[in-house]
């Protein structure tokens, strides 16, 4: 999949304002398939942001431009979240707009206020961020409720330890850690000396040997990483990097990036976490038939470069950018970069004598694919093994099928959590606020190990009450004696010793 990348005077330009909303929105049926979109979900890339802090180890002379950000280390830059409003007005432009898919307010249609969007992004701070930024472009000044022009997103994260459909880099760091080990012993060394002219001029330029080290993938990959930011900042070059050396490293650290993380189908599982999971499912879903009109229309994810390859590896795609350096068909992601699922349903043309008129009508749903970025224009995706309008039976199998043949990432990280079942036995309803108490006689075995529990709990606590008992007894007992004693020494005039 080749996508074009038009000159970065053309980007800009590009950055409009969309339209003014409207009062209603629907959804538009597309001529071409003759189908309708029920879902729509995303998964972006963060935009632009500042070094890591390693960097100011890795390359102490380019500490001018580490200084020159606005923001703090590793944390998403005014750039960055630029890219990511942008892309928000482009998911406006074409599915409030253009489809009539989503609400011009985050509210939904004005008949019938609800959220019809549902944010999510990883646990890094960039990425919630990410995920405001959006917002911002999706749902721009004007468009909040009557009094407050504003409209504020609420954007879900979890804490970085359990943070596992993103990445699952918490339980699975021992797997990931050995085979990076491995990997840096291996074929990453020889690609460190066939570079090595390029590593020692970018070092000398750097002030220090940041390829040495015990870990020198990363450290390579943090030392590229702030060359690009930088540019995208808008600073100088570190004095004496050149475009040609720039390259190079961006090359190498591309590879290293491929070559560490999916070389193989299991690295893949492990490296994604449970993202495909999670997408199955919001897929399927979206295509359940009783599903309520007032179920969440849009889906918008944030994470990382890392996740958006290895989701493309498993679907059998790959990210193709114009104008970067390539590597087994492949090539980096640009900040900001976002793939789209698009599910759609059709209806089944049926003979009429067996689904008569009066009949409800049956629909087959198929995904569609796009990727767009804020430096490049929307590209339709086929994946290796499906058709352009993929039959959602299908893609849950490609992603099904590669799980299965490698293990889940839980099974591979040896990570099954027991959790402690509470007595109560709550589960929750539709609001997550809202909490009920099971029906023991729903379920007789749930009845007989509730019975079973309720007369251990009384046995146990009958007999501590007894120990209780019987303890402040005897110290009650001992207590009394010695008052006795000690009055029967008084009146017979013993002197204590």
């Amino acid at each position: 999949m080749r996508v074009p990348t038009p000159f970065a005077a053309v980007a800009a330009l590009a950055l409009l304002a969309s339209g003014s909303a409207s009062a209603a929105v629907e959804s538009r049926p597309d001529p071409s398939t003759d189908s309708e979109m029920v879902l729509l979900i995303s998964l972006s890339r963060h935009g632009s942001r500042a070094p890591n802090p390693s960097a100011k180890v890795h390359c102490p002379n380019n500490k001018a431009n580490m200084e020159s950000y606005s923001v703090p280390l590793e944390q998403l830059t005014e750039r960055g979240m630029q890219q990511l409003e942008k892309t928000g007005r482009h998911i406006r432009e074409v599915y409030v707009n253009e489809k009539g898919f989503l609400s011009p307010s985050f509210n939904g249609p004005e008949d019938e206020p609800n959220f019809e969007a549902y944010f999510r992004a990883d646990a890094a701070n960039r990425c919630g961020q990410s995920a405001v930024s959006l917002g911002y472009g999706l749902y721009p000044k004007g468009t909040g409720p009557a009094g407050f022009e504003k409209q504020p997103i609420p954007v879900y994260m979890q804490l970085s330890e359990n943070e596992h459909d993103f990445t699952a880099n918490g339980p699975c760091w021992g797997v990931m850690q050995e085979a990076n080990k491995k990997y840096t012993a291996g074929h990453a060394a020889t690609l460190i000396e066939e570079h090595k002219e390029t590593l020692t001029a970018i070092a000398d330029i750097c002030g220090h040997n940041f390829f040495t080290g015990g870990d020198p993938v990363t450290a390579i990959k943090d030392v590229n990483d702030m060359f690009l930011f930088d540019q995208d900042e808008g600073l100088d070059p570190t004095p004496g990097l050149t475009p040609e050396l720039t390259n190079d490293i961006t090359q190498l650290a591309f590879e290293h990036l491929i070559e560490r993380l999916y070389s193989t189908p299991r690295q893949i599982t492990t490296a994604i976490g449970g993202f495909p999971q999670l997408l199955v499912r919001n897929l399927n879903e979206g295509a359940a038939p009783n599903r309520s009109p007032e179920s969440i229309k849009y889906l918008s994810y944030h994470g990382h470069r890392e996740l958006m390859h290895g989701l493309g590896f498993m679907m059998g795609m790959k990210f193709n950018f114009e104008g970067l350096p390539e590597f087994n068909g492949s090539t980096p992601l640009h900040p900001g970069t976002t793939l789209f699922f698009e599910l759609h349903r059709a209806p089944i043309k049926s003979d009429s004598t067996t689904n008569p008129s009066s009949a409800p009508p049956t629909y087959e749903y198929f995904v569609q694919l796009f990727v767009w970025s804020p430096l490049s224009s929307r590209t339709a995706v086929k994946l290796d093994n499906c058709e352009m309008n993929c039959p959602l039976a299908e893609f849950t199998a490609i992603i099904d099928s590669h799980i299965q043949a490698t293990g889940a990432w839980q099974d591979i990280c040896n990570y099954h959590p027991v959790n402690v079942p509470v007595k109560s036995l709550n589960v929750a309803v539709k609001d997550a606020t809202i909490v009920e108490a099971k029906s023991l006689k729903q379920d007789p075995t749930l009845l007989e190990e509730s019975a079973d529990s309720q007369e251990v709990a009384l046995f146990s606590g009958m007999r501590t009450l007894w120990l209780l008992l019987a303890g402040g007894g005897f110290a009650a007992m001992g207590a009394v004696g010695a008052m006795t004693y000690h009055r029967l020494m008084e009146r017979r005039g013993y002197q204590s010793l």
